[in-house]
């Protein structure tokens, strides 16, 4: 037992050398790392700054067009774009750039007459690509240079390609710079093909653009572009030296999957090698987020890290016996403390096991509960059904009727919405995919919501596609119908006057599926940005007194949880007093089969039947 003591403070000496060696060598380690990160983060900076600068003079570009449109009363010949252009001198200044042009809004009336002037100009082979009959057209008109490249995107319209048009409407739409996604630019050939973008810039017929989007719509004159081609336009801003140790890649949108790749600056034909420092940021660009990593090259690790081999094996040795030590100790100092953690550990087990059984209970008491409220209130809804029909009842009789109706109703919606969100806690609900017929399910919605819009005596308006497939997808129609419904039925109750629009778009479409966004928007009463973030949250109600009569605070909350078990998520813009908008998109398999076909013959009814009792459940 004597010799205890000496061990203990030989053992304490032991430690206190080996981890003063330790930490040198760690400290002096870490400071070459660290170092080496922040010349590597100050690098990345410099990168994201260059970039930001340069498409911020892009713009610059863009804006000097439509200046010269708004000075010359929207009357440029193609004589004085010209000019303009060479005046830029872009491939001195603006490497990077592959034009700059105006694509001009042309209405269906106006083709031919359009068509004609621009072959009088000495272009008689002069088209508007691709042809076929459209309400509108937009056709590069100007594109400067007016080489060989970007001779072959003359005439081409440009709003014919959904993901231009999606850059083209936001331009329009806001009066302001818009990028698009990724492209292929017309000027491609089958050679030295690069993933491209395109920057937007709408011309008003007036110089002050318009102040709302129905007035933007109706005075567009066209768009003043730039397109780019993107190994192009990096080089242009980074050139080749900033990058000889960097690897930059950028990805169009929050993913970084191959397909939204805009741009590597590593050579394909070489091995992907693991890099030292990774990064990965976003970029919001004119309507557009770039998703940017940045990984460092075996150049830069091997200059910038100082490995120190001997230290780091040195401190290897004196740490494991450190720890060696400390094992020994910990195991027989803390023996107690994991006799204490064992008992804890039971007992956080008990009440793991009390609270599963007590969600078990609630959840059989809520479904219980449910069962034996609604029988008696659908007796009673029932009947006051029946009574509302006697045609000798007096007025006040009906309308005391109309009170028992509605508040029967809110009571069942109130229970049914309980019941969903005890489902969703206990993650007990499920989403059942069926055949659904779209423009049934579409139209069914919209029939419901306009009643309700008819009563409150505010306008509806419904816009859904009709002519693009798949016309038959699968989906739980029960619950995609109940989240519309709710998202609808706010923003009618919020809308004391205007309008409440309701709209569903393709996204984007394959073989296998569809990718379709609802959008729901109103001139309602708004939420201010500070509450925004609660409207979600369950029995959260952030509008004023009048307003919430008839409401659960339940609504968004389960709309969000079904929608998130689709693998979508519910977006919102809002301007307190001026109206909000709530979209979703959601990613549905689509049906090869005409289902309406198979009925009509006496084979898949049962399909045919499932898709319209989903259209009318909810």
């Amino acid at each position: 037992m004597r010799r205890c003591p000496g061990k203990l403070i030989a053992a304490a000496a032991f430690a206190g050398i080996a981890t003063a060696s330790t930490w040198m060598a760690a400290n002096s380690s870490s400071d070459s790392a660290r170092i080496a990160n922040e010349r590597f983060k100050f690098s990345i900076s410099e990168a994201q700054f260059a970039i930001r600068q340069r498409l911020l003079a892009y713009q610059q570009v863009l804006r000097g067009g439509v200046g010269l449109f708004a000075a010359t009363g929207n009357r440029v010949t193609r004589e004085e774009w010209r000019t303009y252009v060479n005046t830029l001198a872009i491939d001195r200044d603006y490497p990077g750039i592959q034009g700059v042009g105006f694509a001009k809004q042309i209405a269906a009336q106006q083709r031919h007459a359009h068509v004609l002037a621009v072959r009088s100009e000495g272009f008689p082979d002069y088209q508007i690509k691709p042809g076929g009959d459209r309400d509108e057209y937009t056709s590069i008109v100007y594109l400067e240079p007016f080489d060989w490249r970007n001779r072959r995107a003359f005439g081409f319209d440009m709003f014919t390609e959904p993901v231009r048009r999606q850059a083209m409407i936001r331009a329009r739409d806001t009066g302001a710079p818009s990028i698009s996604g990724k492209v292929t630019l017309v000027q491609e050939t089958d050679q030295g093909v690069q993933n491209g973008v395109l920057m937007y810039l709408p011309v008003y017929q007036t110089a002050v653009p318009p102040a709302t989007v129905e007035e933007r719509k109706a005075g567009l004159v066209g768009y003043v572009y730039a397109p780019f081609r993107m190994r192009d336009l990096m080089q242009g801003i980074l050139g080749t030296g900033q990058l000889s140790s960097l690897r930059l890649e950028i990805y169009d949108g929050v993913s970084l999957q191959a397909e939204d790749e805009l741009y590597d600056s590593a050579d394909p034909s070489q091995p992907q090698i693991s890099s030292a420092f990774t990064v990965i940021d976003r970029l919001e660009i004119d309507g557009r987020t770039w998703t940017i990593r940045f990984s460092s090259l075996p150049t830069y690790d091997a200059a910038a890290i100082d490995v120190q081999k001997p230290r780091l094996i040195l401190s290897g040795g004196l740490l494991v016996s450190l720890l060696f030590s400390v094992v020994v100790w910990s195991l027989l100092v803390n023996r107690a403390r994991a006799r204490e953690l064992a008992d804890a550990n039971e007992q956080l087990s008990q009440a793991k096991d009390a609270a599963e059984a007590a969600n078990r209970a609630k959840s059989l008491f809520l479904a219980n509960m449910s069962h034996e409220l609604r029988t008696p209130l659908n007796a009673v809804l029932g009947y006051a059904q029946l009574l509302k029909r006697d045609g000798s009842i007096s007025k006040w009789q009906a309308s005391a009727i109309d009170t028992v109706q509605r508040s029967g109703e809110h009571l069942l919606t109130l229970i049914s919405d309980i019941l969903d969100v005890s489902k969703i806690e206990a993650g007990k609900l499920d989403i059942v995919p069926e055949p659904v017929e779209l423009s049934v399910f579409l139209d069914d919605v919209a029939d419901i919501i306009r009643v309700r819009a008819d009563e409150k005596g505010i306008r509806f308006a419904f816009e859904a596609p009709s002519d693009m497939p798949p016309h038959w997808v699968q989906a739980d129609g029960k619950r995609l119908r109940q989240v519309l419904l709710n998202l609808l039925g706010n923003a009618i109750k919020f809308t004391d006057q205007g309008q409440v629009a309701f709209r569903a778009t393709y996204v984007a479409t394959s073989r296998n599926d569809v990718r379709i966004r609802f959008e729901v928007w109103d001139t309602g009463i708004g939420i201010s940005g500070e509450k925004q973030g609660a409207i979600f949250k369950p029995f959260e109600q952030v509008c004023d007194l009048p307003h919430r009569s008839g409401g659960t605070g339940l609504g968004l909350s389960i709309s969000r949880e079904l929608l998130r078990l689709m693998g979508s998520e519910i977006e919102c813009e809002s301007t307190l007093g001026v109206g909000s908008r709530f979209w979703f998109e959601v990613s549905l398999p689509a049906l090869d089969v005409d289902l309406s076909q198979a009925h009509a013959t006496g084979s898949g009814g049962s399909l045919r039947r499932t898709a319209a009792e989903c259209s009318h459940c909810g």
